[in-house]
């Protein structure tokens, strides 16, 4: 794949987390919703961190301060105006005056053009200074022939300059990822407390209940000292459980509000009325030929080797710079064109190029080149070692991604699992309950029944917001920001 092809295939992933990218941060305003009982969707989460979080602001910048780095390197190639003036005046004599005006155009094989006006008089001129009254006109070229013909400091600034492009475009691919993935399991987090509370708050009002009507029922000679002592210990262990869970529902809240700002940068608060979307269940929306394309993509495409690959890019002009080191300086400045500033009818042609006209030479030559060699080599050194680390890369980032299918596939079955736990465990309650009516249980056995539901309803639900967990941690191993993944790899 070609620099030219990746660079659009990251600027198409960047470009569809938003509608709309401004150069320093985002167009748009998301709002959180704050009236009571309004959900806070899981889209609706994802796009707000996306809009306006500190760190993705961070991450819209570096596109372009980039972009800033490519216009450093294009201003090697702007056009120069230059004008000198160098005079000596002594004891009433004018030693000479030395006038120059000229436009040099950088371009890129390696060369400049050049043209100006000379205009030098005096009593004590250099004979090699002279120029007619109104002035000498002249253009040409300065050309490096041996060492720049290939290229040269300016040429590769820009072509290092287009590769941290390249470098910039993956680590802001790299900083969102890691932030959604992370951003992800925290809202799903704060989503199983969200649900556990409720969970416990429905068996502690049920205890209650029973509790109230077992106390009742003891009057009424139903029911025995013991079983009130039951009925009370199951109140207190519930209670007791439902604190430590809405202690984790405050503390799970507030760590989701470091991911809440709003278009002015400040963070939100978020209402203790908004609730979360319900952990969905789990439905497989990956195939295994879809990991063999991941497993593909990740070896080229993925940001860590994305940004290993540019580098490399950036060594191999720097390494064509360095072989430039090895050759002579040859420089050439040829004027074919000289004239009177006053003179505009004579007529141009072999002739007139032979007699007018300016050339200089220069040619240096280092004898032992140990500057250079050592340059070189240790380009060459460093591109191996970040050969080597891209190798390692994408072995990791291969490893990464089949951990991390292995482990959404196998949630997967663990959540069929206690979802059909959870559908016997209410069978058991819901039959227990009706031996216990027919005076054919105890309530000992129907509040062991209804504490094995508990407990199944809260690890069905756990390993479904496991499985939430394990989808965005696939996500963030393919490379590709949450949201991106389904539609571009499914």
């Amino acid at each position: 794949m070609s620099a030219k092809s990746i660079l659009c295939n990251l600027s198409f992933i960047l470009s569809a987390l938003l509608p709309s990218l401004g150069r320093c941060g985002v167009s748009y305003v998301i709002t959180i919703p704050d009236s009571s009982g309004v959900t806070l969707s899981f889209p609706l989460f994802i796009d707000k961190v996306i809009a306006h979080h500190p760190i993705a602001k961070q991450a819209w910048l570096l596109d372009e301060y980039a972009r800033m780095e490519i216009r450093t390197a294009r201003g090697n190639f702007d056009p120069s105006f230059n004008y000198s003036l160098n005079q000596k005046n002594y004891d009433g004599t004018t030693y000479f005056i030395n006038r120059t005006t000229s436009l040099k155009v950088p371009i890129w094989p390696g060369a400049d053009i050049k043209t100006g006006l000379e205009q030098n008089s005096g009593s004590y001129l250099d004979p090699s200074d002279k120029t007619p009254v109104e002035g000498l006109i002249y253009a040409g070229l300065s050309v490096q022939l041996g060492q720049g013909l290939l290229m040269d400091e300016r040429r590769a600034a820009l072509r290092i300059a287009q590769a941290t492009q390249g470098m910039t475009l993956a680590e802001q691919i790299k900083i969102i990822n890691k932030l959604l993935f992370q951003a992800s399991k925290d809202y799903w987090t704060w989503a199983e407390t969200w649900q556990k509370v409720k969970i416990l708050e429905e068996g502690l009002e049920l205890a209650e209940r029973r509790n109230q009507a077992i106390q009742r029922g003891i009057i009424g000679g139903q029911f025995s000292g013991l079983d009130s002592i039951e009925a009370s210990t199951e109140v207190f262990r519930r209670k007791a459980q439902l604190l430590e869970s809405q202690l984790m529902l405050q503390q799970t809240t507030l760590g989701l509000g470091l991911y809440l700002w709003d278009e002015n940068g400040a963070p939100q608060d978020l209402q203790v009325k908004v609730k979360p979307d319900a952990p969905p269940t789990p439905t497989i929306t990956w195939s295994a030929d879809t990991l063999e394309t991941l497993l593909r993509r990740v070896e080229t495409q993925h940001p860590e080797v994305l940004k290993t690959t540019f580098k490399l890019q950036q060594l191999d002009f720097e390494r064509r710079l360095a072989r430039e080191g090895l050759k002579p300086v040859v420089s050439i400045d040829f004027y074919p064109f000289l004239q009177s500033a006053s003179n505009q009818t004579t007529p141009l042609g072999m002739r007139y190029f032979q007699n007018n006209h300016k050339l200089g030479v220069q040619i240096y030559v280092p004898l032992l080149l140990r500057k250079a060699r050592g340059k070189l080599e240790q380009i060459q050194l460093k591109t191996q070692q970040s050969q080597y680390e891209l190798a390692f890369v994408r072995q990791e980032r291969r490893n990464q991604l089949e951990q991390s299918w292995q482990q959404y596939s196998n949630t997967y079955l663990l959540a069929q699992v206690y979802r059909q736990q959870l559908e016997q465990a209410t069978l058991l309650r819901d039959g227990e309950d009706f031996r216990f009516q027919q005076g054919e249980s105890s309530f000992f056995l129907v509040n062991v029944r209804e504490r094995a539901l508990l407990e199944a309803r809260i690890k069905e639900l756990e390993t479904r917001v496991k499985f939430q967990k394990s989808e965005a941690e696939l996500h963030w191993a393919t490379g590709i920001p949450q949201g991106l993944s389904n539609g571009m790899q499914r």
